[in-house]
């Protein structure tokens, strides 16, 4: 078993595996949808010994090459004074780290528009790269089917999402040797064989514990629990009557808010279709110059309960054509538009008009 440290030194890869404590084998622990961590143990007189850092980048493999554990030391090594030689102090050294999403879960991810009917996988790609562009290969990223909608927040942490995304389509992840694997459960599995000459039967432990089988727990949205009477006498004179408990009502929620406010538009909320370069941000404005050009919101709406738009002051300077705020059920074009606002040349002003359902409603 060879354990190989780089300490980000200029050094490279340090071979640390002649300094193995005897007395304390690597220690490795996996949970399901849980971060991989390894304990090792090294010890060492020598005055040449490079200590490893925090933040280290660590590889346990065995004689064969084959890679048990890849991640990064999350702390500096802890010591222990062991005695002397003839050489100096011996002092043994834990070490402590954490699979390769401890990269992942130091960053916060960006804050985003709700995923909806998005594949779970490609929900995961998108706050991985957002995270971390480039930091893992992602292509053993699955699929799994579509989530309804999915919020990511930039108050949890990469670990948080990553769970409910794998909990919500019964499936695992893995982020080993530089990639990250999402996978259904049950896919990959491991054989034992007794025979193999490598098999320890003291080092296997075989439990089955005792939980709860068909066990439901249905958790739905709040509803009203309790109906109070109220009773006011007018007096003549008295306008407002106050309930004396607040009423049951639905929360209301932001989906996003832009006041462009950047040097430009913000990749996380909008996309755009601009072969002229006619759009552009100024002054807490988004402008156009002429067109063709599309600016659309990268994520998709779902059309359920009650939604506002607020699409704010619109000035034009030239007679202008285009739709604005269109909602599409598919590709963007005037018969796919649920609702939305034609702008048309009347002169050299412009006219506005309800688009709903492709048609334009109501007088210019």
């Amino acid at each position: 078993m060879k354990i190989i440290i780089d300490n980000h030194d200029g050094m490279g890869q340090l071979d640390y595996s002649a300094y193995f404590d005897a007395e304390h084998l690597p220690k490795l622990k996996r949970k399901l949808n849980r971060a991989a961590e390894m304990l090792a143990w090294l010890a060492s007189g020598d005055v040449g010994f490079h200590v490893p850092a925090s933040g280290a980048r660590v590889t346990l493999q065995r004689d064969d090459g084959y890679k048990l554990f890849t991640g990064y030391l999350t702390a500096v090594p802890q010591q222990q004074y062991l005695g002397k030689t003839q050489s100096g102090a011996v002092w043994r050294y834990a070490l402590a780290a954490v699979d390769d999403s401890w990269l992942l879960s130091h960053n916060a991810p960006t804050a985003r528009t709700p995923f909806v009917y998005r594949t779970a996988g490609d929900a995961l790609r998108t706050i991985t790269n957002d995270v971390l562009p480039g930091g893992l290969d992602v292509s053993g990223v699955q699929e799994l089917g579509y989530v309804n909608q999915f919020a990511p927040s930039s108050q949890r942490s990469w670990s948080e999402h990553t769970q409910e995304l794998a909990t919500m389509k019964r499936a695992c992840f893995r982020a080993h040797d530089g990639t990250l694997v999402f996978q259904p459960v049950g896919q990959q599995g491991f054989s034992i064989n007794e025979g193999d000459a490598k098999f320890s039967p003291d080092g296997l432990t075989v439990a089955q514990p005792d939980h709860l089988g068909n066990d439901a727990t249905i958790v739905g949205e709040l509803e009203p629990t309790t109906y109070v009477r109220d009773y006011f006498i007018g007096d003549g004179t008295t306008l407002g009557f106050y309930l004396s408990r607040s009423p049951f009502s639905k929360t209301t929620v932001t989906v996003f808010e832009e006041e462009y406010a950047g040097p430009g538009l913000s990749p996380t909320l909008w996309y755009i279709t601009d072969p002229n370069g006619r759009a552009s941000v100024s002054a807490g404005q988004l402008q156009f110059n002429g067109g063709p050009a599309t600016v659309g919101l990268v994520e998709k709406l779902e059309l359920a309960g009650g939604l506002r738009f607020q699409q704010g002051q619109v000035t034009f300077s030239a007679a202008s054509s285009g739709t604005l705020g269109g909602i599409y059920n598919g590709s963007i074009a005037d018969g796919n538009c649920l609702a939305g606002f034609r702008i048309t040349p009347s002169g050299g002003n412009c006219a506005i008009q309800a688009l709903i359902n492709g048609a334009s409603t109501g007088t210019g």
